[in-house]
């Protein structure tokens, strides 16, 4: 995946100073960047004193209470490990609360929209989008990554809690999201974080498109993969999920003087794919594409995006290499065989539309 909601400043660094941002407060050349003032050494030297003293209180109650009483210190440890798991699947990892549109949005906090029926996550659950508003008129649009699907192997190993736990997205033993997890937006660095004074894109309004459908946001169809004797049901459905997050930004944010259309992995391919229909929309905005670490080197591309994952490409009208030319994004070209990529597009005044056989370099 990439790393431009991670906290991987590097990554958007030279996009942001593109769109007349600063980013970075840069030092003088007489003081060194990682020289503190002396005051805040000695705030930090105290600072960690005091966290140590704390821990060995903790450490030495714990210890007379396990001497003198050992189970009912055991079992305080026990509610207190309880009540704090409970606390971060509930509270820190909990849904934002529910908005229909951006009218009902008052503060700058995440909040959740639900799509209506036509969206769906792999595994038959539910799909919704998220939404913060910003204190500018700009906006971004994400698309997020989490790998993909296309046969009965890949589909029967979707990507879990535990398995990342374990290292399984690393060693290939997992392959996509198959429904929405719990953990965005409550993560989301980089990009995406208001605290971060050096964020440029902290101001912004930010619409985060989660992945759940093993098809790089683009599948329009459900199949049924057999692995091992089992049977498993995948809705490829990240082309309606696409549209109806589309239509819910074009609703609610009419205009915006600047667009960025980003993603990173799967999401990065789906960001050049919908950069160009967003441009359209946004006629008389400056719009920027950040494609952040994406690859796909495999002969069966054309068969797996319009065979399997029913994506007709060559149908589209924004998808099609036939398309009228746009005027605000930039032009796309890709050898038949698709190559590993990685790319970060400024706006020109011509192009002609990428589509799934004709992948963004």
């Amino acid at each position: 995946m990439g790393d431009n909601l991670h906290g991987n400043d590097a990554g958007y660094a030279a996009l942001a100073q593109s769109i007349d941002l600063t980013l970075f407060d840069r030092p003088s050349a007489k003081t060194s960047p990682n020289t503190p003032p002396p005051t805040t050494r000695t705030g930090g030297k105290r600072m960690k004193a005091a966290k140590w003293t704390v821990t060995a209180v903790i450490c030495a109650s714990v210890a007379l209470g396990l001497y003198t009483n050992a189970a009912a210190t055991a079992a305080t440890i026990g509610a207190v490990l309880v009540l704090g798991l409970l606390y971060v699947y509930f509270i820190y990892f909990g849904r934002p609360s529910h908005v229909a549109s951006l009218n009902e949005v008052a503060d700058t906090k995440w909040h959740t929209v639900d799509l209506g029926r036509t969206t769906v996550s792999a595994d038959g659950s539910a799909y919704r989008m998220f939404v913060r508003r910003g204190t500018s008129s700009n906006l971004v649009i994400h698309f997020y990554g989490g790998g993909a699907c296309w046969d009965g192997e890949t589909a029967a190993r979707p990507i879990t809690l535990l398995g990342v736990v374990r290292g399984y997205t690393r060693e290939l033993q997992m392959f996509y999201f198959n429904s929405l997890t719990r953990l965005f937006p409550a993560v989301l660095a980089g990009m995406a974080d208001r605290r971060d004074t050096t964020n440029a894109f902290r101001d912004w309004n930010f619409v985060f498109v989660p992945y759940s459908t093993g098809d790089l946001h683009v599948g329009d169809t459900s199949n049924t993969y057999s692995h091992n004797g089992k049977t498993i049901t995948v809705h490829h459905n990240g082309r309606n999920n696409a549209t109806a997050v589309l239509d819910w930004v074009y609703a609610n944010f009419p205009e915006a003087d600047k667009v960025l259309v980003s993603g990173e992995s799967a999401g990065a391919w789906a960001s050049a794919f919908y950069a160009p229909q967003i441009a359209d929309h946004y006629t008389d905005s400056k719009l920027y594409c950040l494609s952040d670490g994406v690859g796909v080197v495999t002969e069966r591309w054309r068969d797996i995006v319009d065979t399997i994952w029913k994506a007709d490409s060559a149908k589209k009208p924004w998808a099609s290499t036939s398309a009228p030319t746009s005027t605000r994004t930039r032009s796309f070209t890709a050898p038949t065989r698709p190559r590993a990529i990685s790319s970060t597009c400024t706006p020109t005044r011509s192009t002609t539309t990428p589509s799934p056989a004709s992948a963004p370099h």
